[in-house]
């Protein structure tokens, strides 16, 4: 995947852009995945408890949010893309780690698949950029 502004940026810049485009990327997905999903459950007249929206809540969106934060950065990297897509991988499921050890203090089960998904959507990711960098 290449996007020509960025493809036209001189490499520091674009080593300097990886972490932002990561951080970004992550803030972005997540506001417009859940934005999505919540005026899609409003439009259908979804209740609070309703179990599409908990699954769209708790899988979907954060699988489409680990997905894109993870090549937000290997689109901006200039070289090594397999390694920024598992340094990110790896930093995000580090992350995700942190937050399901508390999320099995309180018993959050939806809390936990939410974080299971988004690590699924990392995992993706990084198989994808594999197959793009082997082809």
């Amino acid at each position: 995947m290449k996007i020509e502004i960025i493809e036209k940026m001189p490499n520091w810049l674009r080593w300097i852009l990886v972490p932002i485009a990561v951080i970004l990327s992550f803030v972005v997905f997540s506001l417009l995945s859940q934005g999505f999903v919540w005026l899609q459950s409003r439009m259908f007249g979804l209740g609070e408890d309703a179990w599409l929206e908990k699954i769209w809540f708790n899988v979907l969106a954060p699988a489409i949010t680990g997905y894109f934060t993870v090549i937000a950065g290997v689109v901006c990297a200039p070289t090594n893309k397999k390694v920024v897509s598992l340094v990110t991988g790896i930093l995000l499921f580090m992350l995700g780690g942190i937050s399901l050890l508390s999320l099995l203090g309180r018993s959050d089960w939806w809390g936990m698949i939410n974080v299971v998904a988004t690590v699924g959507g990392i995992g993706g990711a990084i198989y994808t950029t594999f197959e793009d960098a082997s082809n």
